[in-house]
């Protein structure tokens, strides 16, 4: 199903629930590992602020969270997604709900992704292999790409980043050769034309507004995301075929 413009399936206390799991199980050097998000306020303030798109899983049976995932930032077509299991169901099943998140994802047409990334530091491999795991492929390494705060000093340190993309089968047969070291394409030479007389001179004429297309498409793209899903994923673990949609229907998760 698609997910309409601004929906918030939240209840108030979740973003609290959330934050508090990821801070007990020490998952916040991982996800948020340039210390940007450092207490429940910024992460929910982060989460909900419509220029994230935020799933999180809870289990139907218990309420106890199991995954959380996070989409930004985005550029054009292409969008940055971040994953966090929880200790307990979420961890054992994180394979079946990362992609049935994916799924989820891509099932909404009318947000327009090509395709989700990873941009992963490297010396987190339990965290960029999983990807690889979930069907990601790793289109290389980027020395100094990703900042890492030490949690006792503050200070940032830049380490080689894990660069992996997910996009839907159909989408998937990529020259990767073309885009990563390839041939470069053959320029043919053409001789400039030759001009039998000087051009006359123009006429003067009132100049037309100029419009920085880049930009008009980036606010228009920005305002189209906006608040486009937060989701609160209810999920049935072993309920079968996964199916459904998120929000109060949830996601069924086989066995």
């Amino acid at each position: 199903c698609c997910v309409p413009p601004g929906l918030n399936t939240f209840d108030p206390n979740d973003m609290h629930i959330l934050y508090d799991a990821i801070v007990a199980q020490g998952l916040s050097r991982f996800l948020f590992h340039d210390g940007s998000v450092r207490s429940a306020a910024r992460f929910a303030e982060t989460a909900l602020s419509g220029a994230v798109w935020t799933y999180a899983g809870f289990s139907r049976e218990s309420g106890e969270p199991l995954a959380l995932a996070l989409v930004e930032p985005f550029s054009g077509r292409a969008a940055f997604m971040h994953f966090a299991f929880f200790r307990g169901m979420g961890h054992e099943r994180r394979h079946a709900i990362g992609r049935a998140f994916l799924r989820l994802r891509f099932q909404d047409s009318d947000n327009g992704l090509s395709c989700v990334c990873g941009l992963t530091p490297k010396i987190f491999r339990h965290a960029w292999r999983f990807a690889l795991e979930l069907g990601f492929v790793k289109l290389g390494e980027l020395p100094g790409a990703c900042p890492v705060c030490d949690a006792k000093t503050g200070a940032i340190r830049h380490v080689p980043g894990v660069l992996t993309m997910y996009a839907p089968e159909r989408d998937k047969e990529v020259d990767m050769g073309s885009i990563f070291g390839g041939s470069k394409p053959k320029v043919q030479q053409v001789q400039a034309p030759v001009v039998a007389a000087a051009a006359p001179e123009p006429e003067e004429t009132a100049e037309a507004p100029v419009v920085d297309e880049g930009a008009k498409r980036k606010t228009e793209n920005k305002a189209k995301r906006k608040g486009t899903s937060a989701l609160r994923i209810d999920l049935s673990i072993g309920g079968g075929d996964m199916g459904g949609s998120g929000g109060s229907s949830g996601l069924s998760i086989p066995k």
